[in-house]
């Protein structure tokens, strides 16, 4: 403010700096903004240095409360100008996440916002895992979670699967909810905030995932073991790491929320996003059925007759896959089934398991209008 009082004040000094051309002053301040940047990499390489990087313990891994944490441009197809970020944070034992959008890039915007997420979250915030870059490694950030006895660790630079949890969280929590558009201003943080509240719901109590266990290395080949599919919540539960009363709290909230309106909701929010967005348009998470579906089979079904007996198998032995399925059907009723049915095969045992885990999630209403609805 002094500067520009200053300049007012100086109307020859101020015709001079008017009539100078863009690369004069490029070239005027290129000494200042050479030191600025030596100073800045000098604090950079200092606060760095206070900063461990994250080995990942056993402890980390079945301690809720350490999270990772990244940003996510919403730019489209080129970084310049403004556009939305969002900052995700995912849990690394339950896999709790939390999604924020912010306006900019900026410190300060960050800290507000993982005090905003510490605030809501279902556990203590013990630790925080970053990459290497300025948002994250800067004097403010650190002095926050000095000041909160949260530990600040990062990632090795240029080694993205130092933090594999975030960025898969990235994708298929982020990217899917917003695409690759590229939306701006006031309007379009506010709904991206509000969808990311009902996404919230959904993803912690309502969607499970599978988590990595271990890897072994036997011979040439990378054997992984997962668990078994859980939601956030129902790891956090098992973990035991709700009070009692915190548990009766959650529940009550799972009981009066019906998952199917929350995607409703998330589409009516991508949809407003996407008509916020410049260029790539933001697709929505879960595609509209068309006005006009189609009732009819371009031929007739080859499985039809014989369907209710490949459930029985299914049932007694789910892991079956399309080619075992072929084998069995071949044995069964030889010469009636070719691998010319690969296709059809294939797409009905999708339908199947895809049917069998929406009655495993969400109970056993699976009649005609919910699944319908639920292929929107």
């Amino acid at each position: 403010m002094e500067k520009h009082e200053h300049l007012s004040l100086n109307p020859a000094l101020r015709e001079q700096l008017l009539k100078a051309s863009a690369s004069s002053i490029d070239r005027l301040l290129k000494e200042a903004h050479t030191t600025a940047g030596k100073k800045r990499n000098r604090v950079v390489n200092r606060i760095s240095k206070s900063i461990p990087v994250r080995i990942f313990t056993e402890h980390e891994r079945h301690s809720p409360g350490f999270m990772e944490m990244d940003l996510v441009a919403h730019c489209g197809r080129h970084l310049t100008g403004t556009f939305l970020w969002t900052l995700s944070l995912t849990d690394i034992a339950s896999g709790w996440t939390e999604c924020v959008a912010l306006p900019a890039r900026n410190v300060g915007l960050v800290i507000r916002a993982v005090d905003k997420v510490q605030k809501s979250l279902p556990f203590p915030l013990l630790g925080l895992d970053v990459d290497n870059g300025a948002e994250f490694i800067n004097e403010a950030l650190f002095e926050y979670c000095s000041a909160r006895c949260i530990a600040l660790t990062r990632s090795r630079p240029y080694r993205k699967n130092d933090q594999a949890g975030i960025e898969q969280k990235n994708g298929s929590v982020v990217r899917k909810l917003a695409e690759y558009g590229r939306p701006d201003g006031e309007p379009a943080v506010k709904a991206m905030n509000q969808m990311c509240m009902v996404n919230r719901l959904f993803i912690n109590f309502f969607q499970p995932s599978f988590k990595l266990l271990d890897t072994q290395r036997i011979g040439g080949k990378t054997v992984r073991r997962h668990d078994a599919p859980k939601t956030p919540y129902n790891r956090l539960i098992e973990l035991h790491a709700l009070r009692s009363e915190l548990r009766c709290h959650f529940d009550d909230i799972i009981h009066g929320l019906d998952p199917l309106k929350l995607l409703e909701t998330i589409r009516l929010y991508q949809h407003q996003l996407a008509r916020i967005a410049v260029g790539v348009a933001v697709n929505p998470l879960h595609h509209p059925a068309p006005s006009k579906p189609r009732h009819w089979r371009p031929r007739a079904d080859p499985f039809a007759d014989v369907w209710s007996e490949i459930e029985c198998w299914l049932k007694d032995e789910p892991q079956l896959g399309s080619t075992e399925l072929l084998l069995k059907l071949e044995d069964a009723y030889p010469g009636k089934f070719t691998e010319g049915h690969r296709r059809t095969r294939q797409r009905r045992l999708q339908e199947w398991r895809v049917r069998v885990v929406r009655e495993l999630v969400y109970g056993t209403r699976t009649d005609g209008n919910i699944l319908a609805e639920a292929r929107k």
